[in-house]
């Protein structure tokens, strides 16, 4: 089985878990805390901002993988509020107070 295989078809704004059953959640949940977020560049971060804002517009790159969409959106729920679209500060997002508190 190929590490690409294991990520389903991209939903732009859905969680990769099924959302039906306790294991999806918790692995959804899992995804929100990763503190390896709070290492992501500025120029990594906004990349992925962009290839998620190309799949919304239809003009996505050839060659652009589920794995690569599906990270991408992982890098933005965790950096960005779902609300205002603002940047959260690192010690306030989810994966931080983790580490901090």
């Amino acid at each position: 089985m190929s590490l690409e295989s294991s990520y389903p078809e991209f939903r732009l704004n859905q969680s990769r878990y099924d959302q039906a059953t306790f294991l999806g959640r918790f692995r959804h949940c899992l995804d929100l805390i990763d503190p390896r977020t709070l290492l992501v560049s500025e120029a990594k971060l906004y990349n992925s901002v962009k290839l998620l804002e190309d799949f919304k517009n239809g003009k996505l790159s050839d060659g652009i993988t589920n794995k690569e969409l599906w990270e991408a959106q992982k890098i933005k729920q965790a950096t960005f509020h779902p609300d205002t679209g603002e940047k959260v500060l690192m010690p306030f997002r989810m994966c931080g107070n983790k580490i901090i508190f």
